[in-house]
């Protein structure tokens, strides 16, 4: 009871409705029923809509059960109860915020951040590193990634971005399109499984990247690089973490 309790009150969702339907076991409980007895509706559907997939459930489940991957299973399952203007405002939303010549023209107005400092000029050699550019953080919050590109650059890396254009997946597969998903995840791993460092500096896009070995059998011609790419994948803060950052000391200070 105690490991429950503790993983209740890490979900945002749940501490706001209050509602069983609304945690981990209650969403498993309408996918089982979905499953197994194909009993479903739109409330089902609501329920599993109002997760926000930040999966802060898996790193305190003791039993380390895949919640993501469930609620994924979950969702494409009972998608044909949902509302025809559903579906049309949720292919809406996938292509307006994966396009970023729609996206900009809008998305530039909600900007809370700029960048605001010089480029630095990196060396002519050192380690390739492959940094995710993300769909709608560099229009939102363009000085994130440049100051992670500075970061790198100046402890002596090459830093190679990927365009704001080649969506790893995340916002299709969070939206039960799994095969507009699976179609840019293929090219993404044709395109990056050579680089031996890729890092990411956006949370949603990171999980989504270190998932990308989950999602091939093993007789698949991409499960290998697949399994590559995850393992090679990381978080800006997991990469630095073991790194000598003396060279950053003034600014610590500061």
């Amino acid at each position: 009871m105690r490991a429950l309790r503790i993983l209740l009150s890490n979900l945002p969702d749940y501490q706001l409705l209050g509602n069983e339907l609304d945690s981990p076991r209650g969403r498993i409980y309408l996918i089982k029923s979905a499953l197994e007895n194909n009993e479903s509706s739109a409330d089902s559907l609501q329920h599993l809509d109002r997760c926000l997939t930040c999966r802060a459930c898996e790193t305190t489940c003791p039993s380390g059960v895949e919640y993501g991957h469930l609620l994924d299973i979950g969702r494409a399952a009972i998608e044909d109860k949902r509302a025809l203007w559903q579906k049309t405002f949720r292919f809406a939303v996938r292509k307006f915020l994966t396009t970023p010549v729609l996206f900009n023209m809008v998305g530039f107005l909600f900007r809370h951040s700029s960048i605001q400092t010089p480029v630095i000029k990196p060396k002519i050699s050192g380690k390739k590193v492959l940094l995710l550019g993300g769909c709608v953080q560099p229009t939102l919050a363009p000085n994130i990634n440049h100051s992670v590109k500075n970061i790198l650059t100046k402890l002596g890396y090459k830093v190679e971005e990927t365009p704001q254009k080649q969506c790893c997946g995340a916002i299709d597969q969070h939206l039960s399109a799994n095969d507009e998903a699976l179609q840019k995840i293929k090219k993404n791993i044709d395109a990056w499984h050579s680089f031996e460092v890729i890092i990411s500096s956006t949370s949603g896009c990171g999980v989504m990247v270190k998932d990308y070995g989950s999602l091939f059998d093993k007789d698949d011609v991409y499960y290998q690089k697949a399994q590559t790419v995850s393992q090679n994948t990381c978080d800006i803060a997991q990469f630095l973490a073991d790194k000598d950052l003396s060279i950053f000391k003034t600014f610590i200070k500061q």
